[in-house]
């Protein structure tokens, strides 16, 4: 099953074991987003967004 993701924003949050695969989309924000166990294994965006963004750091 293939995911689409349009306008998303993951801003301030925090994430784990999160799989998105094989996802396309438009437009994925992320602001001081903070997560591990994050995949976005064959997923492909128009417009992809980090900023102040920490993840799978392993720390």
């Amino acid at each position: 099953m293939q995911c689409r993701l349009n306008g998303v924003n993951f801003d301030q949050g925090r994430r784990s074991e999160v799989k998105l695969l094989e996802c396309t989309g438009t437009q994925v924000k992320a602001l001081g987003l903070r997560g591990e166990g994050i995949d976005f294994t064959g997923s492909n965006f128009e417009h992809l967004q980090f900023e102040d963004t920490i993840l799978n750091s392993a720390a």
